[in-house]
């Protein structure tokens, strides 16, 4: 019994040491990070002898990176952001899947799943989750989990993680899959609604099957080996000899082959009659780090050349001294100028960290000199392998930046360890080509992923020739070498100059590319203008951030029809580079234009998207759509190359434009979502609307009144009416500035949303449904202002559009991004509930009020988590003209302030005569006149018109006017001159129209 006890604790510690040999940890995650900030994308990192794939969407798509914790945003794919209603499980064909495999010859045994997940904008997101090894996902195993939501439903301000315990041996030629079914729970189309994912892991234990293996030296072309399977091969001549070349002899069956030669260093043979230690080359072949070798072969062709003399005798040994060996081929004499096969059968084990040798020891009989060889040919080792094999790590080599005199940055990335740890990673150097590590070396960590190498210590004006490299137990791989000089000394950067776009009369944009930094760091870079060749940043000047890299900039103020040059420069420690220089000249201000809509036909246009679409594409001057009384039901967009358009209303409670879409709302085939469900969208810059509303009626969802993107928006004396998402503050093409003054803005549910910076100035907040949301910002995190409300009087119906008691609403809840949102000065009535916000998605840069009144305004019972009372110091910034600053965010490229001066109703009421009903020619006055006069008339359309004085004869005399005159109220003065009292007559052409009048000159 004891000896049986014995021999099965014997047993147990082989079979332990056998599997801790065969078996390896092996992994596979996709960290889900954004690969614009040197993130991971969709892409895994490998650890052991796995493969893994891609992410594979199917029925859905990246959205960013934006979720929390910087989590990978998904949305539903084709539907236009939009998720069906009424969705109670998941969706077959709408899923996210990853997928590993073992490596050819190996199993993989997972062991343990994980993953992190959540949902962004929505409080009613789910997902499934579930694996399975059959690629038909025909019968799938579900991972249960809880997020500690009543309903399951994702977390939107925390990721939940999840895990599971697998326990599934997937075989060589096999795949394991994990999918993720997202849904989302409403009972109407949703959009804007996401899940989120990070750092999913799939790990566990690789075993390598039994698979052949081979080490072929061919000698066809050079004396390189060919390698099958996990090993690894060498060979080796000791120092007494050399490889030679390559000749042509026939084998004994007279066959030709093509062989290599080896000679003595010495070039001469002594007689030896028995093999000697001293003569001798080998062939080595190893097991990849976890696997075992079983030889059971080894055949090559030998021969002499040029000697009769010539014998060889082969040994093994897993003995790197060979001290002790194993004969496998007798002592034979080499057919001279011929080749043998030798061939034996072996049967030797070869362990991890072992290696097998195999030498050929060939000798002299005689003592010969020049010319006289050994020949080899096909030398192979083979056999079977098992276990776990590794590679060397996959590293590349990070491109050189910010070179300087005695520095610079590099470093690398190890995508795949190889199938055994990244003990050691780093970069090496030298000055002479292909560095190793026994080379100057900078360490930078271990493990696989990308790191950074600040080298320090370089000579100046030197070359150097530098490798990323990375260590496992298999050995030291390298990545591509990059040469690089550095600098003699420190000097201004390096930058090139964009050709000119978007000219106008007045701005104009170009950019440029700081390609290098001069040996100190970039502080300032944009572009400089000016009327006079070499412009320098004395000149007219943009600021568009530091560092190296691609910019864009616009340049204002300019003068029309004038010619300019413009350079980019960049600026460091040393002092300003400059770029080429690009010559433009700015288009000639055009003629201000004013077009009339009116629905009974009376103007110009019976449309305000037939006027929109007749603005000629970057006009120079201001293209005035005048809008008359009416309720105009229409689907409106002014795009973005019509800048400087000004859209005003004869009269703000009765110039509507009015639709009913609303998203999820399916026209032509396309479901609509959020951006793309509104009445009226304004794409363009510099854009001005006055006195006009514009209204959605629709209450279904989310229902967009007004939506806009661009910069330098104005809007006076204007209302927008709706429900939920009444104006979308977009911005989609980037941040844009937004004033709004005197205007009544109201809605329910997060009726104020978007990314611009908007200033509220003495406008009106109305809120139409109880538990109503003011504002949902998504400020970028690079803008240092949001949503300002300045004396601004928020309101709520008594009773809401639903029917209920208005008794509560808040000012506003976090969307995303790093939203600002500050009430100063403002008016808040008794129904604002007493916490003033809530929360939502994410935690707010700055939600803030500021000495409000009203019988709301009490700050002791703010929700302190998300919100609080601003400074003095800090209220004194939130200025119009500081908001609208260039340096509010990146995007700006100069201060822009527009008119803050109230819509009175004076003002309004004066607007209303601003187009006249019919044409009419007026009698001059004075009349009699002496020897000047003024002619009235009036257009209500624009048009040609001509105006010409005639003598009593019929005669022309003068042209008054002859020009296109927009829609308004005219006069003109007539000098006679030298012209003799009389009856003169004067008359006006336009259009149809056809008037004359008869005047008096008394001299």
């Amino acid at each position: 019994m004891k000896k049986y006890l014995t021999f099965l604790t014997v047993l147990l510690l082989f079979s332990a040491l056998v599997s801790s040999n065969l078996a390896q940890q092996a992994s596979a995650t996709w960290a889900l990070t954004n690969p614009t900030s040197g993130g991971t994308g969709f892409t895994a990192v490998t650890s052991g002898t796995v493969i893994a794939a891609d992410e594979k969407f199917k029925g859905t798509e990246i959205n960013g990176y934006s979720g929390t914790n910087s989590s990978q945003r998904i949305r539903m794919a084709g539907t236009n952001n939009s998720w069906p209603a009424n969705l109670t499980a998941k969706i077959d064909t709408v899923y996210i899947q990853f997928a590993v495999s073992p490596k050819t010859g190996s199993s993989f045994t997972i062991s343990n799943v994980a993953l992190s997940i959540c949902a962004a904008s929505t409080q009613t997101m789910k997902a499934a989750i579930f694996y399975s090894a059959d690629p038909t996902f025909a019968n799938p195993t579900e991972i249960t989990y809880t997020t500690g939501n009543a309903s399951n439903y994702l977390l939107s301000n925390a990721l939940t993680s999840v895990a599971a315990t697998p326990n599934i041996t997937v075989p060589d030629g096999g795949t394991f899959y994990l999918r993720v079914y997202p849904w989302h729970e409403s009972a109407s189309v949703s959009t804007g609604k996401y899940m989120c994912l990070q750092n999913i892991v799939i790990s566990g234990t690789s075993v390598g099957a039994a698979s052949p293996f081979s080490a072929t030296w061919p000698y066809e072309a050079d004396d390189k080996v060919v390698t099958k399977g996990g090993i690894t091969a060498d060979q080796a001549y000791n120092k007494t000899m050399k490889f030679y070349g390559f000749t042509n002899l026939p084998t004994l069956d007279g066959v030709t082959l093509k062989v290599g030669a080896v000679q003595t260093v010495s070039q001469t043979w002594k007689a030896e009659p028995n093999p000697t230690d001293t003569l001798h080359f080998q062939y080595a072949v190893s097991p990849k780090t976890g696997g075992t070798l079983n030889v059971t072969s080894v055949s090559m062709y030998l021969g002499g050349w040029f000697s009769q003399n010539l014998r060889a005798a082969v040994y093994y040994s897993k003995d790197a001294a060979f001290a002790t060996k194993t004969l496998l081929i007798p002592d034979t004499a080499l057919a001279g100028s011929k080749v043998a096969k030798f061939k034996s059968a072996l049967n030797v084990s070869v362990n991890s960290g072992e290696t097998f040798y195999l030498r050929v020891y060939p000798h002299n009989k005689a003592a010969e000199g020049w010319a006289k060889l050994v020949v080899v040919d096909s030398v192979v080792i083979s056999g079977t392998g098992t276990g776990v094999n590794a590679d060397v790590p996959a590293v590349k080599t990070t491109d050189a930046t910010y070179i300087s005199t005695t520095f610079v940055t590099t470093g690398g990335t190890v995508s795949n360890d190889g199938g055994a740890d990244v003990t050691a990673r780093g970069v090496c150097w030298n000055t002479t080509g292909m560095p190793t590590t026994s080379d100057t070396k900078l360490e930078g960590g271990s493990g696989v992923g990308q790191f950074v190498s600040n080298v320090t210590g370089l000579t100046a004006n030197t070359k150097y020739y530098l490798r990323a490299y990375a260590v496992n137990s298999a050995g030291t791989s390298y990545g591509t070498e990059i040469i690089f000089t550095t600098l003699a000394e420190k000097v201004v950067p390096t930058v090139t100059t964009n050709e000119v776009s978007s000219i106008l009369a007045k701005t104009a944009t170009s950019g440029g590319n700081v390609t290098a930094w001069g040996g100190d760091p970039v502080t300032a870079r944009g572009i400089c203008w000016s009327t006079k060749n070499n412009p320098t940043i004395n000149d007219g000047k943009t600021v568009n951030g530091k560092d190296l890299g691609t910019f864009t900039g616009m340049m204002s103020e300019l003068k029309p029809n004038t010619v300019y040059f413009v350079r980019a420069y960049a600026t460091n420690g040393i002092g300003t580079g400059y770029g080429n220089e690009v010559t433009f000249t700015t288009q000639a201000q055009a003629a201000n234009v004013k077009k009339v809509v009116a629905s009974d036909g009376s103007g110009d246009y019976k449309t305000v998207q037939a006027a929109f679409d007749a603005i000629p594409d970057n006009y120079t001057g201001t293209w005035t759509v005048f809008v008359k009384k009416g309720t105009y039901k229409e689907k409106i967009i002014l795009t973005s190359l019509k800048s400087n358009v000004v859209l005003e209303g004869e009269n703000r409670d009765n110039t509507i434009l009015v639709y009913d879409d609303y998203s999820g709302r399916v026209v032509n085939g396309v479901t609509l979502g959020t951006s793309t469900c509104q009445t009226v969208a304004i794409d363009a810059n510099d854009f001005v609307a006055k006195n006009i509303t514009f209204q959605n009626t629709s209450t279904a969802a989310q229902a967009v009144a007004l939506r806009i993107q661009g910069d330098r928006h104005a809007y006076y004396n204007c209302k927008l009416l709706g429900y939920q998402d009444t104006y979308y503050t977009w911005g989609g093409s980037g941040v844009g500035r937004v004033y709004m003054n005197n205007c009544y803005i109201e809605g329910s549910v997060d009726f104020i949303f978007g990314r611009d910076v908007v200033v509220f100035d003495k406008c009106t907040i109305n809120v139409n449904r109880n538990g109503g949301t003011l504002t949902a910002a998504s400020t970028d995190a690079t803008t240092l202002f949001g949503y300002v409300f300045l004396n601004c009087k928020i309101t709520a119906n008594e009773i809401g559009f639903d029917g209920n008691a208005i008794t509560n609403f808040v000012l506003g809840r976090p969307w995303q991004s790093a939203p600002r949102t500050v009430f100063i000065k403002c008016e808040e009535p008794a129904t604002l509930s007493p916490a003033g916000w809530s929360t939502w998605n994410v935690t707010p840069a700055v939600y803030a009020e500021y000495k409000c009144y009203g019988a709301g305004s009490d700050a002791k019972q703010r929700l302190a988590s998300i919100s609080r009372q601003l400074t003095d110091q800090e209220a004194a910034t939130h200025t119009v003209a500081n908001i609208f600053s260039k340096n509010t965010s990146p995007t700006f490229s100069y201060d822009w302030m527009p008119d803050t001066t109230a819509v009175t109703a004076i003002e309004e009421e004066a607007s209303l005569n601003a187009i006249p009903t019919k044409y009419e020619l007026y009698q001059n006055y004075p009349n009699p006149f002496n020897p000047a006069t003024t002619i009235k008339y009036q257009l209500p359309k624009s048009g040609l018109v001509k105006i010409a004085v005639y003598d009593i004869l019929g005669s022309e005399i003068l042209k008054l006017v002859n020009e296109e005159k927009p829609a308004g109220f005219y006069e003109v003065k007539f000098d006679a001159g030298r012209l003799a009292s009389g009856v003169y007559i004067y008359r006006i052409q336009a259009a149809d129209f056809v008037q004359s009048r008869k005047m008096l000159l008394l001299k």
